[in-house]
């Protein structure tokens, strides 16, 4: 399930009702994959930046600090391509926590309040995020025919990776589990073990 199908159950599922984290199934639901916009994955980074800067602030633990500034980098690669592309950025001018899609203004919302509960809800919020990014960027991937964004999708799939492993370490440090949410366990483990093996060479 992706950030927009995540979003698009919350408005369907009675999500308005209910705590965001008791509204998210053990079994990951997967719909037939929708096609993932260049604007909508800068909306999604955005989303991560903003939430791992306020979580950051609350909680003080160096994993948002750190991840927050890759988030960044992430938003100004895809900014280059929306510019290249002759794109209008729907991230511009926006202050921190605001988004264009309401289905995004959605999901901050119900993310923020989770990770405001705890540090470890706070890391696992990481945890949700990084697994929905690669979902997006692997769909973004595997729809376009143009190298420039195959290969940005290929290093951004990659990053979200280490940050996956970032957070699943913090987690344990802390005494909490992790079982992931939309990614099968066997990809979920793929990109911890992949994450491990490149810690330390590429941090982008």
């Amino acid at each position: 399930m992706s950030l927009k199908h995540l979003s698009l159950s919350l408005l369907l599922g009675g999500a308005f009702f209910s705590p965001f984290w008791l509204t998210i199934s053990a079994a990951p639901f997967n719909p037939t994959p929708k096609a993932v916009s260049l604007p909508h994955l800068a909306e999604t980074e955005k989303l991560a930046h903003d939430l791992y800067v306020h979580l950051g602030q609350q909680w003080n633990h160096p994993v948002f600090l750190q991840i927050q500034t890759a988030e960044i980098r992430h938003l100004q690669r895809l900014r280059s391509l929306l510019n290249q592309r002759q794109l209008s950025d729907p991230t511009l001018a926006l202050a921190k926590g605001q988004f264009s899609e309401q289905e995004i203004q959605m999901l901050y919302q119900k993310l923020k309040t989770k990770g405001e509960i705890s540090l470890q809800k706070a890391l696992e919020v990481g945890l949700e995020i990084e697994e929905l990014d690669i979902l997006d960027l692997k769909q973004w991937q595997s729809q376009t025919q143009d190298p420039a964004e195959a290969q940005t999708a290929e290093h951004l799939i990659q990053a979200s990776g280490r940050h996956l492993q970032a957070f699943y370490r913090a987690l344990a440090a802390s005494g909490g589990t992790y079982q992931p949410q939309y990614l099968s366990e066997t990809e979920f483990q793929k990109f911890l073990s992949s994450a491990r093996g490149q810690h330390g060479r590429n941090r982008k």
